[in-house]
């Protein structure tokens, strides 16, 4: 009996050490530094580490309904790093592509994908703003050009492409108009008040 507690001890010991072979070497193969200076690997059974510390994904939703996905150190709960799913990051970059194409052809907006409306909408490239509408009216004397902005305080997300009742808009130049335009809009052409939209019409 005795000899055979020895044996179990010495295959223990044995796997032990193989264990912690292999962890090594996982470690080694897996070793990453990030940005921010954090040193992540993982262990012979896949377990990711940051910084020494076992973690573990968490899912939570942000204010819009989207899902983030959070790293979260198992014993000290600290949060490493939140990011959106694969499919929102993706369309995240699409988004800061055309934004750097917009720049480099003189344009003023692009389309980014905005989480609380769930789709991509015009934005200005200076403010971050989104556009509701971009109107023209080149009749008359004196042509008119004007651009409103999303109101977050006065609509819902269902408003990305209306004004809000008596909002007369910001008056621009007729280069600013056209530099706002983007391929793929999500603006009306026409403020959505049609008492705005009369007396517009009307000061011809």
């Amino acid at each position: 009996m005795f000899g055979g507690l020895l044996a179990f001890l010495g295959i223990y010991a044995g796997s032990a050490a193989k264990a912690a072979k292999d962890n090594y070497d996982m470690k080694k193969i897996t070793r990453t530094v990030d940005e921010k200076g954090n040193v992540h690997y993982a262990d012979r059974l896949c377990n990711e580490y940051i910084n020494g510390e076992r973690v573990k994904r968490v899912e939570t939703t942000d204010k819009n309904g989207v899902k983030l996905y959070s790293t979260v150190g198992v014993n000290s709960s600290k949060v490493y790093d939140t990011s959106y799913g694969r499919g929102i990051q993706q369309l995240f970059e699409i988004s800061e592509h055309d934004k750097q194409d917009a720049i480099e052809r003189g344009k003023l907006a692009y389309m980014q994908y905005n989480p609380y409306f769930g789709r991509s909408v015009t934005t200005e490239i200076a403010t971050g703003r989104t556009i509701t509408c971009l109107f023209k009216w080149e009749h008359g004397d004196k042509p008119i050009y004007k651009k409103w902005y999303f109101r977050p305080e006065c609509q819902d997300k269902f408003g990305y492409r209306e004004t809000v009742k008596g909002d007369y808009g910001i008056d621009i130049t007729k280069e600013e108009y056209y530099k706002l335009q983007t391929i793929g809009i999500s603006y009306s052409n026409l403020p959505s008040d049609q008492k705005v939209l009369n007396d517009l019409w009307g000061r011809n």
